[in-house]
């Protein structure tokens, strides 16, 4: 079932296009994710959603409705802040209650459904204090609280977590997710963090310049990359510039590598961190690299390595063993498996 239909919505400011006709189907329920460098087009398109910004072409539509020129108090849409937006002077309980009294309702069912609310984000006990005495995560915890209260056709997220610190970030981070899974509700989240997106997210939206650059699942955005710049900011990858032929690929400087799948289009490879392995010293299918750098990261050990062309790879392993022994300078072995290959075409596009 759809709950959200973008049909070639735009949004223009002189003449550059914000946003450019972009096209987009949510389904009911689903955990949508609009990602993106600051100045894409991401939080211009959730606030044309909401009804803060007006569309200049295009058309939004909201469970089988056109919610185009409707202000955004008639769209029933839930929003969550970058900034939380409480109100100070009001308590926990006036907070979570403003859109029920906006919207009229009785005062034994506004009791009710705040009381419902807090229960959901965890924060019982806590109607009675000023939004001024609560920390940064009770604060965001209120803001969604607000946000459902109203029992929203959908739940648009403006970067939610941003002013939290990484420990305390994904915390409520899994703790939404989990919110979202038990109410069902349609959510978008915009975000700028690559590790967020790729861990709420049921589909990913990867948006450059006002465009969709790819839509698909996490797996698959990072996987089958439809382009350099997705590739490049869906995770990390080494970039290694050359010309396929077959199942083959031969760098600007030389190496060969063979490849699971045709890279006769292919001016370009990527291959993950994760997917290269390390020896110590080059075996079968394996070419020799001097190390350049080892950079310990806990559980993950970092190593920058130097082939003898001139190419120059990064990558990522499990730390201990004998890589904890590794200093710069020493030969070692390196292997691609041939399904790591990912060919990009001349323009940086998929071209297998």
């Amino acid at each position: 079932m759809t709950a959200l239909v973008l049909d070639r919505l735009t949004k223009l400011y002189g003449d550059h296009a914000a946003v450019d006709a972009l096209s987009l189907t949510v389904a009911q329920g689903e955990f949508l994710v609009l990602l993106g460098p600051s100045g894409c087009g991401k939080t211009t398109t959730l606030r044309m959603i909401a009804g803060f910004v007006e569309a200049s072409q295009g058309s939004v539509s909201l469970s089988g409705r056109d919610i185009t020129r409707d202000p955004p108090h008639r769209r029933n849409i839930g929003v969550v802040f970058q900034n939380y937006a409480l109100f100070p002077h009001l308590s926990v309980f006036e907070n979570v209650a403003f859109g029920l009294r906006r919207r009229k309702r009785p005062e034994a069912e506004i009791r009710t459904r705040v009381a419902r609310a807090l229960g959901l984000v965890r924060l019982d006990g806590f109607a009675d204090r000023s939004s001024k005495q609560l920390s940064g995560g009770q604060q965001q915890r209120v803001a969604i609280a607000r946000a459902l209260v109203i029992e929203p056709d959908i739940l648009l997220l403006d970067e939610p977590l941003s002013a939290l610190d990484a420990k305390l970030r994904l915390e409520v981070r899994q703790e939404l997710k989990a919110l979202q899974r038990l109410l069902g509700i349609t959510t978008i989240l915009v975000t700028h963090d690559q590790d967020e997106a790729m861990s709420l997210g049921d589909r990913l939206v990867v948006m450059h310049a006002g465009r969709v650059e790819q839509i698909g699942s996490p797996q698959q955005l990072y996987r089958e990359p439809a382009s350099r710049f997705v590739a490049s900011f869906i995770g990390r990858g080494n970039f290694l510039e050359g010309t396929g032929t077959g199942h083959s690929f031969t760098t600007r400087n030389g190496w060969t590598l063979a490849a699971a799948r045709p890279l006769d289009r292919a001016a370009t490879v990527l291959i993950r961190p994760e997917s290269i392995t390390l020896a110590p010293t080059a075996g079968a299918a394996m070419v020799p690299a001097r190390v350049a750098l080892v950079t310990y990261l806990g559980p993950i050990a970092e190593v920058a390595l130097e082939l003898a062309g001139g190419d120059r790879l990064v990558v990522e392993q499990a730390s201990g063993g004998w890589l904890d022994g590794v200093e710069p300078g020493r030969e070692i072995g390196v292997g691609i498996p041939p399904e790591a290959v990912v060919g990009l075409g001349a323009e940086g596009v998929a071209g297998a």
